[in-house]
């Protein structure tokens, strides 16, 4: 039947009926992949919305709580706890350093969410207020003993990006940078000797290394 119409006419009717073929609602019925653009809807967030945060990093355990002011931003509660216990070498004076730390750091931010891909991938960035604290005991075999209380309070930075695993649950990494004043005690036993103090007052800044993170959104 084409054969009767111009060569023209025929190229139309095949785009036509082509672009019926592949179009999304043709395509969600044959169960066949629809590419869609990415948009602030993609991401699937609410105003009020809240969602919980685990994470694990080397020696660092994270939890978090989030509470959704728009449909991409967050404001985000962490908590960071971390725990070491082990030994060191000091070259210097040929011994051995026992060391027991940990420490504790909350921060409380707002984060921003941008959809990479539709429904599947999404970065976000945030930043906030933080607060840090660390303890640490340690002995030298020599006989030396080191203890120390560290405080601190300033401002953080955070990068990362999740996966939408199920409609709740997204898994993904994350790092944080944190700049600090800090203050505290350190207390420096020598045996036979008296106890000596000092009361270290200094900025500090750190970058963490990559977070594993599980979310869910309710």
């Amino acid at each position: 039947m084409l054969a009767n119409f111009p060569p023209r006419r025929v190229g139309a009717i095949v785009a036509l009926l082509t672009a019926l073929v592949v179009s999304p609602e043709s395509a969600q019925a044959q169960n066949l992949p629809v590419s869609q653009p990415a948009s602030v809807d993609s991401l699937q967030f609410r105003p009020g919305q809240w969602g919980a945060i685990v994470g694990i990093g080397d020696d660092v355990a994270a939890l978090g709580v989030l509470r959704f002011r728009s449909h991409r931003t967050a404001w985000v509660l962490n908590a960071n706890g971390s725990a070491f216990t082990g030994k060191a070498k000091i070259e210097e004076v040929d011994a051995e350093q026992n060391v027991k730390s940990s420490g504790f750091t909350a921060r409380l931010g707002l984060r921003r969410y941008r959809p990479l891909e539709s429904r599947v991938v999404a970065a976000y960035s945030g930043a906030g207020i933080t607060g840090v604290a660390t303890w640490i005991d340690s002995d030298l075999s020599v006989g030396e003993e080191l203890s120390g209380r560290m405080y601190g309070a300033g401002v953080y930075g955070e990068l990362g990006v999740e996966y939408r695993a199920a409609r709740y649950i997204a898994l993904g990494v994350r790092s944080q940078a944190d700049v600090t004043r800090r203050w505290g005690s350190e207390t420096r036993t020598t045996l036979g000797g008296p106890p000596l103090r000092v009361d270290p007052r200094e900025f500090g800044a750190s970058i963490g290394r990559l977070e594993v993170l599980a979310s869910l959104y309710f």
